[in-house]
């Protein structure tokens, strides 16, 4: 279901469960530390620290390094596989929220639970 993203502010109520679900994902290179990621480049349609997909064309992202979330938009393909460009860097949780909004149209509203379940900053989610 695709619902506009601007829609008034979740509160966490709304979203009960989905940190829980989010901090298991960003908690999956410790889970499985023998696991191969198929891709490690953040442009690759397989990379490993997706956080949401949006809509068809807009996800968001853990970068590699850990250091902040990113809006991508997914831009033609690259030996038959879509790639992805980043569009937005964002430390906080208030800035992807708001980068979203500006930029990314439609957004489905599990993808939007979970973008309102981020932590306040990344350094909070990478230290669960």
């Amino acid at each position: 279901m695709l619902a506009h993203n601007r829609v008034a502010p979740h509160t966490s109520a709304d979203v009960q469960g989905a940190e829980g679900d989010l901090a298991w994902r960003l908690d999956l290179p410790n889970r499985y530390p023998n696991r191969v990621s198929t891709a490690s480049r953040e442009e690759a349609d397989d990379y490993g620290n997706i956080v949401c997909r949006l809509n068809p064309h807009w996800r968001v992202i853990v970068c590699r390094d850990h250091l902040q979330w990113i809006l991508q938009h997914q831009r033609g393909q690259k030996e038959g596989a879509p790639t992805w460009r980043s569009r937005s860097f964002c430390p906080s949780r208030i800035e992807i929220v708001r980068c979203v909004r500006e930029h990314c149209g439609l957004v489905d509203a599990a993808a939007l639970d979970v973008l309102y379940a981020l932590p306040a900053h990344i350094r909070e989610a990478v230290r669960q």
